[in-house]
């Protein structure tokens, strides 16, 4: 690892070993950007088979072991949530972020009303981060128990953002972010929640309408209480399903001084120097 032997003074979202094994070494600086913006999602689509039955996104969001994943892939380094808000957030609610706890007796049910025991369908991931496709064979494994088939498609960015945008796909697994901003600017703007257009071509109109007027109301309180009824529509249409916050990290040695960040989750080196 060329970082290691110092030739570079920065890594960013180095390997999670290499991350956990030198954060103890007193000649690296071991960081986790606060009030993470980033996290990882599962998105069907509910425009077509199987997932354009509510019950077969509700089974795959039941199937989805995320303690598993914090745990083992990511070895600590992030929370598993069902919904994308992170603490401090208006519309973060902690007694709704296990709503969906891996509870396979609940998917196995959903899955056999939606008919899916004994079908098979396909989860696109980009081949450019390693935890995709151990995250993805963890659930296919789950799955599997229970009669459905899923087959992973490792992809490049390009060809998959290809797919994603014309809506070519029945399921897909990325990265999203902008989870620390007002809520209403993600549920505005980000390419998973968009009210408006969204990867998964999902539209409805109470959706449209909380956040739409959420958007429009100047009162905080009664914002919060706009992001509480979004929060039940984003748990019962499951169209966008959370897994766990994909907290930025890097690695420095300990030259680095003034390193910074900003709140979209990315370091800034404006005020950094070399000691």
């Amino acid at each position: 690892m060329q970082f290691e032997s110092r030739a570079h003074d920065f890594s960013l979202n180095p390997p999670i070993t290499d991350f956990i094994r030198l954060k103890s070494n007193p000649e690296f600086r071991a960081i986790l950007l606060p009030n993470p913006a980033a996290f990882f999602i599962i998105q069907p689509n509910p425009t077509v088979k199987p997932f354009n039955d509510k019950r077969a996104r509700q089974a795959l969001n039941h199937s989805i072991d995320r303690r598993r994943v914090v745990d083992s892939l990511l070895q600590g380094v992030g929370t598993p949530y069902d919904l994308p808000w992170p603490p401090g957030s208006p519309a973060y609610e902690p007694d709704k972020n296990f709503i969906y706890n891996h509870d396979l007796d609940k998917a196995r049910a959903l899955f056999t009303e939606a008919g899916m025991i004994g079908t098979e369908f396909e989860m696109l991931a980009n081949n450019t981060n390693a935890v995709y496709a151990p995250m993805l064979e963890i659930l296919q494994a789950d799955l599997g128990s229970m009669g459905v088939k899923m087959t992973i498609t490792q992809m490049d960015i390009a060809g998959m953002l290809g797919r994603m945008n014309a809506h070519q796909f029945q399921a897909y697994a990325a990265g999203d972010n902008w989870s620390n901003f007002e809520p209403v600017t993600p549920l505005s703007a980000d390419a998973s929640l968009n009210y408006r257009v969204n990867n998964a071509d999902f539209h409805d109109e109470t959706y449209s309408r909380l956040v739409s007027t959420a958007a429009m109301e100047p009162d905080a309180a009664k914002r919060k209480q706009l992001y509480s009824q979004i929060n039940d529509v984003l748990l019962d249409e499951s169209f966008d399903i959370i897994i766990c916050s994909n907290i930025i990290r890097a690695l420095t040695n300990d030259k680095v001084e003034g390193l910074g960040h900003r709140r979209n989750d990315f370091f800034t080196f404006t005020d950094a120097w070399l000691a």
